[in-house]
């Protein structure tokens, strides 16, 4: 059976938590961290190391106590700087943040690998915050060993100062597959026109080999970055919609076992989240029926709580199985619900 945990990391499903930083000086390295499968080595600030990994491709990097994380999220089937950028959006999209600008990424080379760098202020909003914070991430891609690299952190002001060169040079230093610390260089601004269009996507359909599906307006469908994630569905309103799928059992013998390791994918990464509706099922137009789970919890951040909802779905017929994780904000969590069982029924 396919390792659904690792597809699902992988692929940017799982939301990037809110990082709270206090204000940390660094004014040394620490020695180089190297993963085990010799990938990526980067050096850390002083006093960081490694605090969490996760099936060996998301890995988590601070120092004890303070709060300040860099996230590094590997992905061994990467097909290109474009949708490598676009999964990192979806980290800090789905952790409540908004969006880079397209004027603030920039192309360069790092350590002789092609890479994208934004750096901005964002907004952290719900119904009773918003909290300014600033992003510092980028994306590196190594195309002679197929493999991407994302690099994530999420500051309050009031840690930028302290902590912002420090995150740079990190940044800096990131080598992929024992290559050599060569520098920044061939910088260039991203052109403007790769920033997605703001007017509301027509009605569509989503075609692929193992499944098609009808989108109500509003949603845009983009490529996944390996053959079992189909497509990321996203609405600006309404969040996003992974669409996992493959042949015969390859995700699992029935609809329970795919729901079972989607399941595990999302506790895995946030165990907060609490069911709130099970046992229920969903015809769809060609795919026999799919059960669905709900779950809602929260990310923290300044002591505050952020909403976050959940739908997963599977579903199961003898030419192939198919998995859904839908994300969005709690307060559209009515709306998105209808418009995710839209898509959802349409499937064949």
């Amino acid at each position: 059976m396919i390792r659904v945990h690792r597809i699902f990391l992988a692929a940017g499903i799982l939301s990037l938590p809110v990082l709270i930083a206090t204000g940390l000086a660094a004014t040394a390295k620490a020695a180089p961290y190297q993963d085990l499968e010799g990938r990526f080595a980067l050096e850390l600030p002083a006093d960081w190391q490694l605090v969490q990994e996760q099936f060996g491709l998301i890995y988590k990097f601070g120092r004890e106590g303070s709060g300040a994380t860099i996230m590094v999220v590997v992905d061994d089937g990467a097909k290109g700087l474009d949708p490598l950028y676009a999964d990192l959006v979806d980290y800090v999209t789905a952790a409540g943040v908004s969006a880079p600008p397209a004027d603030k990424a920039v192309d360069m080379t790092l350590n002789g690998n092609p890479a994208r760098w934004t750096e901005y202020e964002a907004r952290l909003t719900t119904e009773d915050l918003d909290t300014p914070m600033q992003v510092l991430a980028g994306c590196v891609f190594d195309a002679g060993h197929h493999t991407g690299v994302n690099f994530i952190t999420v500051l309050p002001q009031n840690a930028y100062e302290s902590l912002g060169d420090a995150v740079r040079d990190t940044w800096a230093s990131l080598c992929l597959y024992g290559q050599s610390r060569t520098g920044i260089a061939d910088l260039a601004a991203m052109d403007p026109s790769r920033a997605p269009s703001q007017e509301t996507a027509p009605p569509s359909t989503f075609v692929h080999d193992l499944v098609t599906l009808e989108l109500p307006a509003g949603w845009s469908a983009e490529p996944g970055s390996n053959p079992v994630i189909l497509a990321t569905l996203k609405h600006e309103e309404y969040g996003s919609i992974k669409v996992l799928g493959a042949e015969g059992k390859a995700l699992g013998g029935s609809t329970g076992e795919i729901l079972a390791g989607v399941r595990d994918g999302l506790m895995a990464a946030t165990p907060s989240m609490t069911l709130t509706r099970t046992d229920w099922e969903v015809p769809t137009h060609g795919c026999g029926n799919a059960e669905l789970e709900q779950y809602e919890g929260v990310i923290i951040a300044q002591g505050k709580e952020f909403p976050r909802g959940t739908l997963l779905a599977a579903a199961k017929d003898k030419r192939r199985g198919l998995a859904f994780m839908a994300t969005y904000k709690s307060d559209v969590a009515v709306g998105a619900t209808a418009e995710f069982l839209k898509i959802l029924a349409s499937a064949k």
